[in-house]
């Protein structure tokens, strides 16, 4: 006794090229709402607000935190400088690996700053300075994933993976 096995083996195809296709379907996701989380000033993970600029800060720069030039915010674009996305086999990855990407995310403790060259001088806002003693920043988390963000990618993920099986068994 054999069975027909073409619908299953035409289940089995379409999910295959589906599961091949959709590598990039989860970063593209998470990205977008860690670009939504940065627009919003939110954690993305949490949906906890960044903390509020040093009045310092808002002295010297208008705008909203992280976005003096949008170097920060054009990391977390597919594409853009310093953009990390590498999809590969059995993980994807995806972020950012912009300079001053990590003492955002984490924060700072209160540092030092010298000039780099001996006898220079640090410039801020036409005040003139042979050292500074920072203050340090506080964590102002924009990567990450929350969980709503994992339930969609997951739904997506099942949906698309749910409807390749039923095209290839047509």
């Amino acid at each position: 006794m054999a069975a027909d096995a073409s619908e299953v083996t035409g289940a089995l195809d379409g999910l295959g090229r589906y599961l091949r296709s959709s590598r990039e379907l989860a970063p593209m996701i998470a990205l977008r709402a860690m670009r939504e989380a940065f627009d919003s000033q939110r954690d993305p993970s949490t949906g906890r607000s960044w903390a509020a600029l040093e009045a310092s800060t808002t002295e010297s720069r208008s705008g909203p935190a992280l976005n003096v030039s949008g170097g920060l915010r054009e990391s977390l674009e597919r594409g853009g400088r310093y953009n990390i996305w590498r999809v590969g086999r059995r993980a994807v990855q995806f972020g950012t690996g912009h300079p001053v990407g990590g003492f955002h995310q984490r924060g700072t403790r209160p540092h030092v700053i010298e000039p780099k060259r001996d006898g220079g001088v640090l410039a801020f806002n036409g005040r003139f300075a042979k050292r500074v003693n920072h203050p340090g920043i506080p964590a102002r988390r924009f990567v990450g994933v929350s969980n709503a963000t994992a339930r969609v990618i997951e739904r997506a993920m099942k949906t698309g993976s749910e409807q390749a099986m039923k095209r290839g068994m047509k």
